[in-house]
C-alpha cells in the first residue's frame, strides 16, 4: 500500500510537469552531425542496430544519477522509463532491461522510506558509487569548493562516468532526470552494443549533450578517465588538458 501511495503521489506530480511533445521521426538532417572538423553524415542508428552482433537476447540497463539528498516528489519520469524499458525488452527479446540509479553512500543514507518505495514500485535498482569527481582530479573552479551542492556542474556530470564500469551489461544508456522517454530504445542499445558511443549534440557551446548517451561498458574506459584526470586542469578556451573538443 505504501509503494502504491508513493507511486500515485509522484505520478500526480509528473502530470503537472511539462511533458515533451511527441514528434515525428526525422530521417534527414543535412547539418546535424559534426566530427570536430566539419559537418558529416549522421550515423544511421537503425542500420547500425541491424548489424550488431547481439541481435537478440542480452542484458541492458538504463541509468539515472542522484547527487545530493533527493527532494520529493523525485524522479517523476521514472514511470515512463519503466514503461519504455519493458516495451524495449519485449521488442528486443532481451533477457533484461534494468533501471539503475547511481548515488554516493552519504546520499543513500538520506533516502526516506517513500523514496525507496518509489524505486520499488518501478523496479529500479540502487547502486552505490564512491566518487562524483575522479579521485585523481585536483582541479575545480575558483568559485567552487568540494562538497558544495551547487555552483558547478562537474560532480553531476562526471558521476555518470561510472556507467562505463558495468560490464555485466551488453550496452547501457544514461539519461538526465528531466528526460521523458517516449519510444523504443532498442536500436540505440543494439547499436551501442556493437561498440558505438551514441549521444546528441550540445546546446550551449559544448560539443555533446551528456543528458543522454549510450555505450558498451568497458571498465578500462572508466580507469582511463580516472588516469586522464590525474594532474588535469581545465580552461574555457582550450578545454581539459588543452585538447579542446578532441575525444
Amino acid at each position: 500500500a505504501g509503494a502504491l501511495g508513493a507511486r500515485a503521489e509522484v505520478d500526480a506530480a509528473a502530470e503537472k510537469r511539462p511533458h515533451c511533445k511527441t514528434v515525428k521521426k526525422q530521417t534527414t538532417c543535412p547539418a546535424c552531425c559534426y566530427d570536430g572538423r566539419g559537418v558529416v553524415p549522421c550515423l544511421d542508428v537503425d542500420a547500425c542496430a541491424r548489424k550488431a552482433p547481439q541481435s537478440h537476447g542480452g542484458r541492458f540497463a538504463l541509468f539515472l544519477a542522484q547527487l545530493g539528498p533527493p527532494r520529493w516528489p523525485w524522479l517523476t519520469f521514472l514511470g515512463d522509463m519503466r514503461t519504455q524499458a519493458d516495451a524495449t525488452m519485449a521488442s528486443m527479446n532481451a533477457s533484461s532491461v534494468d533501471i539503475i540509479v547511481l548515488m554516493l553512500p552519504v546520499d543513500i543514507q538520506r533516502l526516506d522510506s517513500y523514496h525507496r518505495r518509489h524505486l520499488e514500485a518501478h523496479r529500479a535498482k540502487l547502486r552505490e558509487v564512491h566518487w562524483s569527481l575522479p579521485p585523481t582530479l585536483e582541479w575545480y573552479p575558483s568559485y567552487w569548493r568540494p562538497g558544495q551542492t551547487s555552483g558547478w556542474c562537474g560532480p553531476q556530470d562526471l558521476i555518470r562516468l561510472h556507467v562505463l564500469g558495468f560490464e555485466d551489461y551488453h550496452a547501457v544508456a544514461f539519461f538526465d532526470q528531466d528526460v521523458q522517454l517516449q519510444g523504443d530504445l532498442g536500436p540505440a542499445l543494439r547499436c551501442a552494443s556493437a561498440g558505438y558511443f551514441l549521444s546528441t549534440s550540445g546546446g550551449a557551446g559544448e560539443p555533446l549533450n551528456v543528458g543522454f548517451f549510450a555505450v558498451r561498458p568497458n571498465r578500462r574506459l572508466l580507469l582511463a578517465a580516472e588516469r586522464f584526470a590525474d594532474n588535469m586542469t581545465f580552461s574555457i578556451k582550450t578545454g581539459w588538458g588543452g585538447i579542446g573538443f578532441e575525444p
